[in-house]
């Protein structure tokens, strides 16, 4: 047995290539995580490689500081690594506490609040969007009626564009503040910019960039916020847009004081401006690393298990090629009765890789985040409009039938 003991909080579904690249790093695997995930058709092919299962079902930062206690007391850890927001504040407080690499506290505190993460960027001259923080318990009709529309409503707390929303007026403004009451009482309203939106993702280890990818990202249907693809590298832009974009990430970076850890910043390019959508210090979702690493040739998974143990992580570029993500949904929530195309996906000669998050006979949700969707499909070509004509056929092909309830 190893004597690297690594802790991965909030194992998921999508934790397989972390669980493969600690096992390559000689480490013993502790995972925390509900117990659903650990039973999951999904991950039972890859739960024996945890060599220590961690069940909660609370959500507290106490409750994590002390089990990660737990988990040290019984063996050291040499590193903690977060997979998500929920786990990013815990495991920073826990890192300092048994000096271990982490994003740091402060960059902690400020990724998993957009509010705060809105008031310093403003404080040190980085464009925001204009926004307003709100209680939403003393918002009331007379305030809605004072607001110039369109606005974007969204939750500090969420991520996986839960709760965002374009509101046009005060009644649809009333109707989606009922909602947002479920995830926080807190709300973010913004003004809503027009532009291409983009995510840049980055390396950093003793608080120097040690990567950075530029990646395009395509919105489904407005009024909400859901990525339909990605596209990695997105290199076509101005050279001067994108001069901006690397200036952006270096700053919002230095402003937060990340130590170790992958960031994920997103952004607008508003005219000649590039703006701060919001920035996360850990590793980006939706496939984004499985097409930096198709495109570049860079392991972002085996680079988050190196930056959490203090390891020197190795971003050397080997590849150019162009990749893309396309994100299958339902048409409408119900029970899902056939899906069809996948075989036909998988037989085309850019298809590197296709998945389902779920299956006939189980109930798909209206599409209202990133969490609401039904599947994807991985394309890589040698020029992106390749790429595009490609993703064309695959909407062609792909067919989900849903059975309403």
């Amino acid at each position: 047995m190893s004597n690297k003991n690594i802790l991965i909080m909030g194992f998921g579904t999508q934790a397989v290539r972390y669980l493969e690249c600690a096992k390559l790093n000689e480490c013993e695997i502790s995972a925390g995580e509900l117990e659903e995930f650990f039973l999951c058709d999904y991950n039972k092919e890859y739960v024996k490689l945890i060599d220590n299962r961690i069940s909660y079902n609370s959500f507290e930062n106490e409750m994590f500081l002390e089990m990660i206690r737990k988990i040290n007391s019984r063996k050291k850890l040499q590193g903690i690594l977060p997979l998500t927001d929920t786990h990013v504040q815990a495991t920073a407080f826990a890192a300092q506490e048994l000096g271990l690499k982490s994003a740091g506290i402060k960059a902690s505190i400020l990724s998993t609040n957009k509010s705060y993460q809105r008031t310093v960027f403003k404080l040190n001259s980085i464009k925001v969007p204009k926004y307003n923080v709100v209680d939403l318990e003393t918002m009331d009709e007379a305030m809605l009626e004072k607001l110039e529309y369109p606005k974007v409503f969204k939750p500090v707390n969420k991520y996986g564009s839960i709760g965002v929303k374009i509101i046009n007026n005060k009644s649809e403004a009333m109707e989606h503040i009922n909602n947002l009451k479920y995830y926080s009482n807190v709300c973010l309203i913004e003004e809503y910019i027009v532009g291409q939106e983009v995510s840049i993702e980055s390396v950093v280890q003793n608080k120097k960039i040690e990567f950075v990818n530029i990646t395009k990202k395509y919105l489904g249907k407005l009024p909400l916020f859901i990525e339909e693809s990605h596209l990695v590298p997105y290199d076509t832009i101005d050279s001067s847009i994108k001069d901006k974009l690397y200036e952006l990430n270096e700053k919002v970076i230095s402003v937060l004081g990340v130590e170790d850890s992958l960031v994920h910043l997103e952004a607008k390019i508003d005219g000649n401006e590039v703006v701060v959508m919001e920035v996360a210090v850990r590793m980006p979702g939706d496939r984004i690393m499985d097409l930096i690493e198709i495109s570049t040739g860079v392991n972002l998974y085996d680079c988050a298990v190196k930056l959490a143990l203090g390891e020197k992580v190795n971003c050397k570029r080997s590849k150019h090629l162009y990749s893309q993500v396309y994100w299958f949904s339902s048409p409408q929530a119900g029970i899902i009765k056939k899906i069809d195309g996948l075989e036909d996906i998988d037989k085309m000669p850019e298809t590197v890789m296709t998945g389902l998050l779920k299956q006939p006979g189980e109930y798909i949700n209206k599409l209202e985040s990133s969490f609401d969707r039904v599947g994807f499909c991985i394309g890589k070509a040698e020029y992106p409009n390749k790429l595009g004509t490609y993703i064309k056929r695959v909407k062609e092909k792909f067919f989900v039938e849903v059975v309403e309830q």
